[in-house]
């Protein structure tokens, strides 16, 4: 018995230091020097089944922030894409202004050349007399 109870010992040090419980004794769960086992063994699988959800909650709460991660280096990516899409789209829109300043240029130069001919064949028309016909 007293190997037993030496590795009781041992197994409840083990537990206080993993749970940082130090109102687990053995003690407690004698009577009259006696082990009360049926007592020790449901405290135990209390603390068991406590571990066990405390360590599946970590998992899974390592799981969501992985995923998390996961996530967020996808939102970067697709942010980088964004960027550089939208660094094209701002190039392409540059040169689209170039082109139309181009153009306004060339449409305002035009039109500055009609309303010189439009003058010139004025004054010409000025110039010519005007025939009147005359019906037989």
């Amino acid at each position: 018995m007293l190997k037993v109870e030496e590795l009781l010992r041992e197994l409840i040090n083990q537990i206080r230091l993993e749970n940082k419980d130090d109102s687990f004794e053995l003690s407690s769960f004698q009577n009259e020097g006696e082990i009360d086992w049926e007592k020790l063994l449901v405290h135990l699988n209390q603390i068991v089944k406590q571990d066990y959800i405390s360590r599946r909650t970590m998992m899974i709460q390592l799981r969501s922030d992985a995923l998390t991660i996961q996530e967020l280096n996808l939102e970067r990516k697709n942010l980088r894409e964004s960027v550089k899409e939208l660094g094209q789209i701002k190039y392409l829109f540059q040169q689209q202004i170039l082109r139309n300043e181009k153009l306004q240029k060339q449409v305002d130069q035009y039109s500055h050349e009609f309303k010189v001919l439009q003058n010139e064949l004025k004054e010409m028309r000025g110039m010519v007399p005007q025939k009147k016909s005359r019906r037989f």
